[in-house]
């Protein structure tokens, strides 16, 4: 049987794409050359009839992903949900003894609230509300692909009555990335020295505003890559003034001008609050470009000791790792190692044999 699947993003995933959208559409034509069809849907709530499977993106993106699930399930249709979940209310929490003893309370405040409707406007109302939501989804979902048995933990953690059935589904690359252009972005962006590159979307989340200054103190020139939003440009402006003429920054850019810029940078730095485990890090570690990366999330699952870590927090530690990435030969069996075993070719494979289990009614081969 030629499954039928619908997948299902945020609203905003083909304005605003990031690493989910460049997920979802990476798997959906691989899964196509598998010989599924394969159909993309944002809305909330679509007809999902003529679909065998209906796959929904991203645990964060509340409500969208909530409604999603649940529209899905309303017509009887199997949910697989690719989670893209990292606890970062409680990671930040967990900063001091102080904010430990907040979090457990803020969590107990949680679970008393569960099933009442919170009509807060204020911030924890918000929160509160989309921990339901995704409460909600996940317990609903018939599978969980999250991206590492790191991330299917901090679910497990973060929301202790979810037990679904699991699949770990790796992140993957595009080989093609590799083959960028070193000498065509320096003189396309006239660049004559080695740099630091940042490929993200601009954000606090993406902590470019500490990179920039790192990078200053450490006098190495920094190139920004992505798009940013209107509620984030004060953010950028930030970041731009913090860097000033030791950063320059280029915008959305294009898949072969990424490749390019890959090429030519020395270091590729995304020390973000948290990645699961992040593509452009990834991707970076793919052309054998030496990466700096924050020490959470489930980026240690798939480059283990061989990026350089740091402190999201710390601009010292940020600069540590920039500076022994930079004196440090590439790591060149890190390359290896990705462009073997994280390909999008094997995500689609896994994500196909989840459809199959799930359609089958399988009790097995599910990470329980």
């Amino acid at each position: 049987m030629r499954l039928r699947v619908l997948m299902q993003n945020r609203p905003d995933s083909f304005d605003f794409p990031g690493g989910d959208t460049v997920q979802m559409l990476e798997t959906k034509a691989k899964l196509e050359d598998l010989g599924l069809e394969v159909s993309v849907s944002l809305e909330e709530n679509p007809d999902v009839s003529q679909y065998d499977v209906v796959h929904v993106f991203n645990t964060l993106a509340m409500p969208a992903s909530y409604y999603q699930v649940m529209n899905a399930k309303s017509q009887g249709k199997p949910v697989l949900l690719s989670t893209i979940f990292w606890n970062v209310g409680a990671m930040d929490a967990g900063r001091s003894s102080l904010g430990r003893r907040l979090k457990d309370k803020f969590n107990a405040t949680l679970r008393s609230l569960v099933g009442l409707e919170i009509m807060s406007r204020d911030g924890y109302g918000r929160r509160i509300i989309n921990w339901q939501q995704q409460e909600s989804a996940l317990l609903a979902s018939d599978c969980l692909l999250p991206n590492s048995y790191m991330e299917l933990e901090q679910i497990r953690q973060a929301f202790p009555r979810v037990r679904n059935k699991a699949r770990i589904i790796p992140n993957g690359v595009d080989s093609s990335i590799t083959g960028g252009d070193a000498e065509r972005f320096r003189e396309s962006h006239r660049i004559d020295k080695e740099f630091v590159l940042c490929v993200a979307n601009v954000s606090p989340r993406k902590n470019q505003l500490r990179l920039a200054k790192a990078c200053r103190a450490c006098g190495y020139l920094l190139v920004l890559i992505g798009g940013c939003l209107d509620a984030n440009r004060q953010y950028l402006e930030s970041c731009l003034k913090a860097g000033g003429s030791s950063l320059v920054y280029l915008g959305p850019a294009g898949r072969q001008t990424v490749a390019d810029a890959l090429a030519a940078c020395r270091v590729h730095a995304l020390p973000s609050w948290v990645e699961t485990p992040g593509l452009a890090t990834l991707e970076a570690a793919a052309c054998g470009k030496n990466v700096v990366v924050c020490d959470r999330g489930s980026v240690r699952e798939y480059l283990r000791d061989e990026a350089f870590y740091c402190d999201y927090y710390s601009v010292k530690s940020i600069a540590m790792a920039l500076s022994e990435a930079w004196r440090a030969d590439p790591q060149r069996q890190l390359a290896r190692r990705v462009l073997r075993d994280y390909t999008w070719e094997r995500a689609a494979q896994e994500t196909m044999n989840a459809y199959r289990l799930v359609v089958d009614g399988s009790k097995e081969d599910f990470h329980i």
